[in-house]
């Protein structure tokens, strides 16, 4: 857990609380205030952070400077602390490009239904 005092932690939480929508589909937490590159940004005292290494760092457990912080759910946006992780550099990298690999093969699929789904069509008016 964080080294944040309880007292804290509860300040902490509920200041990102107050700024997220849940989508309820996803589970995400959609940060509402300033984004930078679709990331959710925001000062905390002095500091600006990035909010999902915020919310690691202070809800979920201490984070090096260094460390990478994995959104699960592939949005930006997100800092649902359920959908972060500390992974290396290499571990998000290796996750970023095959997810981009089944993108692009689900891309391709449905171009192919629906080019099918066009021919049906057509073969539908044809018929009557």
């Amino acid at each position: 857990m964080s080294y944040l005092a309880l007292g804290e932690q509860e300040r902490a939480k509920a200041y990102i609380e107050a700024r997220v929508i849940v989508d309820p589909k996803s589970g995400c937490w959609v940060w509402q205030m300033s984004t930078s590159d679709g990331y959710g940004q925001m000062r905390w005292g002095e500091d600006i952070w990035r909010v999902h290494r915020f919310v690691f760092h202070y809800l979920v457990a201490y984070l090096p400077k260094a460390a990478i912080v994995h959104h699960a759910c592939s949005q930006r946006a997100c800092c649902n602390p359920d959908h972060l992780a500390a992974v290396s550099h290499h571990d998000n990298v290796a996750e970023m490009l095959g997810r981009r690999f089944y993108e692009e093969e689900l891309e391709h699929l449905r171009d192919v239904i629906d080019q099918l789904q066009e021919e049906i069509r057509q073969l539908k008016e044809r018929a009557s």
